[in-house]
């Protein structure tokens, strides 16, 4: 799988051939948020970035592209520097939070998501998303990856004497809208939620069916929602 690591997210592709379309998604959507135009691009001489097809592209839009000499990496430091930090982080998630492998392009977004909201010396100890939207992140719903968590269940085949929370693992957080990205264990099923009650140091199996446990979780919503 080829990934990409966009200007505030990450974007895993299944096929090398999926870098054109993406490539031409983030210019668009890029140039349409800052203002700015897209003047030069950097890669190396993967045929991917090669293609008839791309470079036709590139030459429509006057985008000079740049290639560096093979097997010569350093020539596009910044980019490789920053994809090392970002697998790095992402290994380091998966071990801390005892997540399984195939959950790996959730933790590099999760690292990305992360990284985008430290402080970095090259923009002068600001963020990146503070640097790209003018506004300072907000961190303060950020909770511990690998931690447990009941997610509330709103579907309609719930029964009635059915607990009212589902367990989940934390695995990520959503840059679509405002929720967790949860891990069902021993599934390849990851939802995103927004009515989630975190257990760091507390057992979640009493915790499915108290009355009180499922108001504080709607009370935490609403909460959200002022705030």
């Amino acid at each position: 799988m080829t990934i990409i690591r966009d200007t505030l997210k990450f974007v895993p592709l299944r096929n090398k051939s999926d870098v054109f379309q993406a490539f031409k998604s983030y210019k668009a959507r890029a140039e349409k948020q800052t203002g700015q135009r897209l003047k030069k691009l950097r890669t190396d001489n993967g045929r991917e970035y090669l293609s008839r097809e791309f470079q036709n592209f590139l030459e429509e839009e006057g985008i000079v592209h740049q290639t560096t000499v093979e097997y010569t990496p350093q020539q596009n430091g910044v980019a490789e520097r920053a994809n090392r930090t970002l697998i790095e982080m992402a290994r380091c998630i998966m071990l801390q939070a005892n997540l399984p492998e195939s959950l790996w392009a959730e933790a590099v977004n999760t690292a990305t998501y992360l990284r985008n909201r430290c402080a970095t010396k090259c923009l002068n100890g600001i963020t990146p998303m503070e640097a790209w939207s003018k506004k300072k992140p907000y961190v303060g719903f950020l909770r511990i990856i690998g931690s447990k968590t009941i997610a509330l269940n709103k579907t309609y085949q719930r029964g009635k004497f059915q607990p009212k929370g589902d367990e989940y693992i934390l695995v990520g957080y959503s840059n679509e809208s405002k929720a967790y990205r949860l891990w069902k264990p021993g599934t390849k099923t990851v939802i995103k939620a927004r009515d989630v009650k975190f257990m760091e140091d507390v057992a979640p199996t009493n915790l499915l069916l108290r009355e009180d446990f499922i108001t504080s979780l709607q009370g935490n919503s609403s909460n959200e929602e002022n705030d």
